[in-house]
């Protein structure tokens, strides 16, 4: 792992220039904080762009689920609400293009705005979510605003010294959401779980291939989908909570499927998880 992002807005404070400043940590990977001054433009559900009046209201449909009401009720133009989008897109790239410019002047360098965005606003919550992500692409071009994948951006980028405040992108920006009373189950049958499966592969001979490479590899798979943060989410937050347990459950019960299959030289079973992580490298489990 080379870079991660991280939500600094608490130790950092809102609008600060500092989170233009990819972290270096002490471990290797760089951490890049999310600038929520940026964010907030597109996902603040009171004053972000999606809230605006002409565009598509997501949540009130007919009895065939049509969508067929603006945000403020009436009859919804698709005219009006893309040629908004195109109007938000240029917005945005000014504000971050202002910010980067207030940035170079006052440190003298580059910086680096990241704004992070679930996809699933751009096009499903937010209708015409794709429009503007494409009038994004074409303002950035005008406007004289780089657009760089995370890697590359890093490469051009040098990243400061600074101490990381804890932070998650669950409730309260802290830990409650992953490390809480609610939640034990998940978190304790997950560590138990990795612990088993690196404790196995130390011991299988060194490079193991064929039904035993296949068995830890199932087991890695099956660990990585119970760790996934989408659990313990659902669980803190009263949504769907039966169905995040199931689910971790099955994956657990995974893990000690294919440990199985390692400890007696079986065939291993069918596994459960398909197309997760098909590049898997079991090297980590037996380092140091």
């Amino acid at each position: 792992m080379r870079a991660f992002c991280v939500d600094q807005t608490e130790q950092l404070g809102l609008g600060s220039l500092d989170q233009l400043e990819p972290i270096a940590t002490a471990s290797g990977p760089v951490a890049v904080p999310i600038d929520w001054e940026t964010v907030s433009l597109v996902w603040d559900a009171a004053s972000g762009y999606p809230a605006a009046g002409a565009y598509r209201d997501y949540h009130r449909t007919t009895n065939r689920h049509l969508r067929p009401w603006s945000n403020t009720g009436e009859t919804y133009r698709p005219e009006q609400a893309l040629a908004l989008a195109r109007e938000h897109a240029r917005d945005f790239v000014e504000r971050v293009g202002a910010r980067l410019d207030r940035y170079r002047a006052e440190r003298g360098r580059a910086g680096l705005v990241c704004c992070a965005l679930d996809t699933e606003l751009l096009g499903y919550w937010w209708y015409e979510g794709g429009t503007w992500l494409a009038a994004v692409l074409e303002e950035a071009r005008r406007q004289g605003v780089t657009l760089a994948a995370l890697p590359d951006a890093l490469e051009q980028i040098e990243p400061v010294e600074r101490l990381l405040a804890a932070s998650t992108w669950g409730t309260g920006r802290d830990l409650r959401t992953w490390d809480a009373p609610e939640v034990v189950e998940l978190v304790a049958g997950a560590r138990r779980a990795e612990l088993r499966i690196v404790a196995e592969a130390a011991r299988a001979r060194p490079g193991a291939a064929g039904d035993d490479r296949a068995a830890l590899a199932r087991a890695a798979r099956e660990l990585l989908a119970a760790q996934a943060s989408d659990w313990p989410f659902l669980v803190t937050r009263e949504l769907a909570s039966p169905y995040a347990l199931e689910r971790s459950r099955g994956h657990l019960d995974g893990v000690d499927e294919a440990l199985a299959a390692l400890a007696d030289s079986r065939p291993v079973p069918e596994p459960s998880v398909r197309n997760l992580a098909p590049e898997l490298d079991l090297s980590p489990l037996t380092a140091p």
